[in-house]
């Protein structure tokens, strides 16, 4: 099964590329920056999408595990479990997805 190829974000690079006087003169700009662009830039996110389209649309990254999106958990949770047990994460963005189980939508930072 072929995987979604990882390409540069700018929020990885955004620091260096911010001329310094607005890194002197506003010194939360670079994270700010960051931040947004980590928003659009996650997996399924909309930068996500225009930058890696050629990507999606390939036939091979197209498994039943990823089109469908349907998992269940393998133990029982409740709201203080930090940890969510899972048969397979194939198809879940690797950091910053979202779960939805049952009613409730939950966001996860990553997978292991």
């Amino acid at each position: 099964m072929s995987q979604i190829d990882k390409r540069i974000q700018v929020n990885t690079i955004i620091e260096n590329q911010l001329p310094e006087f607005l890194v002197t003169d506003f010194p939360n700009a670079t994270e700010f920056l960051k931040q947004y662009y980590h928003s659009q830039e996650f997996q399924g996110g909309a930068g996500d999408l225009i930058n890696n389209l050629d990507q999606y649309i390939r036939s091979d990254n197209l498994v039943p595990e990823v089109v469908t999106g349907v998992t269940t958990t393998t133990s029982e949770i409740d709201s203080s479990d930090t940890v969510i047990n899972v048969p397979s994460t194939i198809g879940f963005p690797s950091e910053y997805g979202l779960l939805k189980i049952d009613d409730e939508i939950v966001t996860y930072t990553g997978i292991t």
